[in-house]
Protein backbone atom coordinates (compact mmCIF):
# COMPACT_ATOMS: atom_id res chain seq x y z
CA UNK A 1 0.00 0.00 0.00
CA UNK A 2 3.39 2.48 -0.47
CA UNK A 3 1.23 4.81 -3.08
CA UNK A 4 2.92 7.30 -1.72
CA UNK A 5 0.26 7.70 1.64
CA UNK A 6 3.09 6.53 3.60
CA UNK A 7 1.79 3.25 5.77
CA UNK A 8 -1.78 2.78 6.42
CA UNK A 9 -3.28 0.62 9.22
CA UNK A 10 -6.32 -1.13 10.38
CA UNK A 11 -9.30 0.68 9.30
CA UNK A 12 -7.67 3.05 7.10
CA UNK A 13 -6.02 0.43 5.03
CA UNK A 14 -9.57 -1.53 4.25
CA UNK A 15 -11.43 2.09 3.73
CA UNK A 16 -8.75 2.22 1.01
CA UNK A 17 -8.89 -0.79 -0.50
CA UNK A 18 -12.63 -0.48 -0.76
CA UNK A 19 -12.31 3.26 -1.92
CA UNK A 20 -9.26 2.95 -4.51
CA UNK A 21 -7.48 0.47 -5.23
CA UNK A 22 -10.12 -2.92 -5.45
CA UNK A 23 -11.90 0.20 -8.04
CA UNK A 24 -8.60 0.20 -9.87
CA UNK A 25 -7.66 -3.31 -10.45
CA UNK A 26 -11.70 -3.88 -11.65
CA UNK A 27 -11.23 -1.17 -14.09
CA UNK A 28 -7.35 -3.01 -15.44
CA UNK A 29 -8.38 -5.95 -15.39
CA UNK A 30 -12.10 -6.81 -15.94
CA UNK A 31 -13.09 -8.47 -19.61
CA UNK A 32 -16.32 -8.11 -20.79
CA UNK A 33 -17.57 -12.27 -22.17
CA UNK A 34 -17.44 -13.00 -25.55
CA UNK A 35 -20.56 -14.80 -25.27
CA UNK A 36 -23.44 -14.52 -22.66
CA UNK A 37 -24.03 -18.12 -22.93
CA UNK A 38 -23.54 -20.09 -19.49
CA UNK A 39 -20.41 -22.30 -20.07
CA UNK A 40 -20.55 -24.37 -17.44
CA UNK A 41 -21.99 -28.00 -17.90
CA UNK A 42 -23.31 -30.21 -15.71
CA UNK A 43 -21.46 -33.43 -14.31
CA UNK A 44 -23.09 -36.95 -15.67
CA UNK A 45 -22.82 -39.59 -13.83
CA UNK A 46 -20.68 -38.46 -10.85
CA UNK A 47 -21.76 -37.78 -7.02
CA UNK A 48 -20.83 -34.72 -5.94
CA UNK A 49 -21.65 -36.03 -2.52
CA UNK A 50 -19.51 -39.35 -2.42
CA UNK A 51 -16.39 -37.44 -4.16
CA UNK A 52 -16.27 -35.13 -1.92
CA UNK A 53 -16.39 -36.97 1.14
CA UNK A 54 -13.78 -38.14 3.59
CA UNK A 55 -13.00 -41.91 2.13
CA UNK A 56 -11.20 -44.56 4.61
CA UNK A 57 -10.64 -48.27 3.69
CA UNK A 58 -11.79 -50.64 6.18
CA UNK A 59 -11.58 -54.58 6.09
CA UNK A 60 -14.84 -56.62 6.81
CA UNK A 61 -14.45 -58.89 9.86
CA UNK A 62 -15.60 -62.74 9.14
CA UNK A 63 -19.22 -61.43 10.96
CA UNK A 64 -19.60 -59.21 8.35
CA UNK A 65 -18.75 -55.65 10.83
CA UNK A 66 -16.85 -53.03 10.33
CA UNK A 67 -14.72 -50.55 12.43
CA UNK A 68 -14.27 -47.10 12.05
CA UNK A 69 -13.99 -44.05 14.25
CA UNK A 70 -14.65 -45.97 17.31
CA UNK A 71 -18.15 -47.37 15.89
CA UNK A 72 -18.83 -51.14 15.20
CA UNK A 73 -21.28 -51.33 11.82
CA UNK A 74 -23.22 -54.19 11.31
CA UNK A 75 -23.88 -55.11 7.69
CA UNK A 76 -27.52 -55.86 7.08
CA UNK A 77 -27.65 -59.47 5.66
CA UNK A 78 -29.49 -58.29 2.16
CA UNK A 79 -26.08 -56.98 1.53
CA UNK A 80 -23.75 -59.51 1.96
CA UNK A 81 -22.29 -60.54 -1.56
CA UNK A 82 -19.58 -63.15 -2.07
CA UNK A 83 -16.08 -61.68 -0.92
CA UNK A 84 -17.47 -59.47 1.57
CA UNK A 85 -16.08 -61.25 4.60
CA UNK A 86 -12.30 -60.00 4.66
CA UNK A 87 -12.68 -57.46 1.79
CA UNK A 88 -12.03 -54.18 1.92
CA UNK A 89 -14.61 -51.77 2.24
CA UNK A 90 -14.83 -48.23 1.71
CA UNK A 91 -16.58 -45.90 4.58
CA UNK A 92 -17.27 -42.21 3.42
CA UNK A 93 -18.07 -39.45 5.61
CA UNK A 94 -20.41 -37.31 3.79
CA UNK A 95 -20.40 -33.49 4.56
CA UNK A 96 -24.39 -33.90 5.88
CA UNK A 97 -22.81 -35.80 8.77
CA UNK A 98 -23.81 -39.29 7.44
CA UNK A 99 -22.13 -42.30 6.89
CA UNK A 100 -22.32 -44.77 3.77
CA UNK A 101 -20.18 -48.43 3.29
CA UNK A 102 -19.31 -49.19 -0.24
CA UNK A 103 -17.77 -52.85 -1.18
CA UNK A 104 -17.09 -53.12 -5.16
CA UNK A 105 -18.84 -49.77 -6.37
CA UNK A 106 -22.06 -50.94 -4.38
CA UNK A 107 -23.75 -49.04 -1.51
CA UNK A 108 -24.03 -51.63 1.92
CA UNK A 109 -27.45 -51.37 4.26
CA UNK A 110 -25.72 -51.57 7.79
CA UNK A 111 -26.61 -50.34 11.02
CA UNK A 112 -25.07 -49.14 14.33
CA UNK A 113 -23.96 -51.59 16.67
CA UNK A 114 -22.60 -51.35 20.19
CA UNK A 115 -18.99 -52.28 20.94
CA UNK A 116 -17.87 -55.66 21.35
CA UNK A 117 -17.77 -56.54 24.84
CA UNK A 118 -14.32 -58.08 26.02
CA UNK A 119 -15.03 -62.46 26.96
CA UNK A 120 -13.24 -61.92 30.83
CA UNK A 121 -16.19 -58.78 31.17
CA UNK A 122 -19.21 -60.90 30.07
CA UNK A 123 -20.41 -62.93 33.47
CA UNK A 124 -22.59 -66.27 32.88
CA UNK A 125 -25.65 -66.22 35.54
CA UNK A 126 -25.62 -69.02 37.96
CA UNK A 127 -21.82 -70.23 37.76
CA UNK A 128 -19.05 -68.50 40.05
CA UNK A 129 -15.65 -67.65 38.42
CA UNK A 130 -12.69 -69.08 39.53
CA UNK A 131 -9.35 -67.67 39.91
CA UNK A 132 -6.04 -69.47 39.20
CA UNK A 133 -3.80 -69.52 41.76
CA UNK A 134 -0.79 -66.91 40.53
CA UNK A 135 2.59 -68.72 40.01
CA UNK A 136 5.25 -67.00 39.79
CA UNK A 137 7.51 -66.27 36.77
CA UNK A 138 10.60 -69.06 36.58
CA UNK A 139 13.97 -67.43 37.40
CA UNK A 140 16.91 -69.35 35.66
CA UNK A 141 19.38 -70.41 38.62
CA UNK A 142 22.35 -68.34 39.47
CA UNK A 143 24.34 -71.77 40.28
CA UNK A 144 24.05 -73.23 36.34
CA UNK A 145 27.43 -72.59 34.75
CA UNK A 146 28.08 -72.03 31.53
CA UNK A 147 29.13 -75.60 29.25
CA UNK A 148 32.75 -75.81 27.80
CA UNK A 149 33.99 -78.41 25.96
CA UNK A 150 36.43 -81.04 27.50
CA UNK A 151 40.52 -80.43 27.02
CA UNK A 152 40.74 -83.38 24.67
CA UNK A 153 37.63 -81.98 22.38
CA UNK A 154 37.93 -80.72 18.26
CA UNK A 155 37.19 -77.34 19.09
CA UNK A 156 40.02 -77.49 21.75
CA UNK A 157 42.69 -78.85 18.75
CA UNK A 158 44.68 -76.51 16.85
CA UNK A 159 44.15 -75.50 13.85
CA UNK A 160 46.19 -76.45 11.46
CA UNK A 161 47.13 -80.33 12.92
CA UNK A 162 43.39 -81.88 12.50
CA UNK A 163 42.83 -80.56 9.12
CA UNK A 164 44.03 -82.23 5.72
CA UNK A 165 43.82 -79.82 3.05
CA UNK A 166 45.70 -81.65 -0.23
CA UNK A 167 46.25 -85.36 -0.58
CA UNK A 168 48.90 -85.30 -3.26
CA UNK A 169 50.64 -88.73 -4.08
CA UNK A 170 53.85 -86.76 -4.99
CA UNK A 171 55.66 -84.43 -3.01
CA UNK A 172 56.34 -81.97 -5.66
CA UNK A 173 53.28 -82.80 -7.86
CA UNK A 174 51.10 -79.91 -8.19
CA UNK A 175 46.86 -80.44 -8.83
CA UNK A 176 46.74 -76.92 -10.96
CA UNK A 177 47.84 -77.34 -14.57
Amino acid sequence: MDEGRGGLEGAAADAYLEAAYVPTLNRRFTRRATSSVDAHRPIQGCDLAAVLSVQTVRTAANDYTVRHGGRRYQIERRSITGGLRGGKVIVEERLDGTHKIRFRGRYLRWHEIPAAVPPAAQARPGRKRRRRAATPASVPSASAAPRRPAKDHPWRQPFQTNRTFLLCGKEGSSTLR
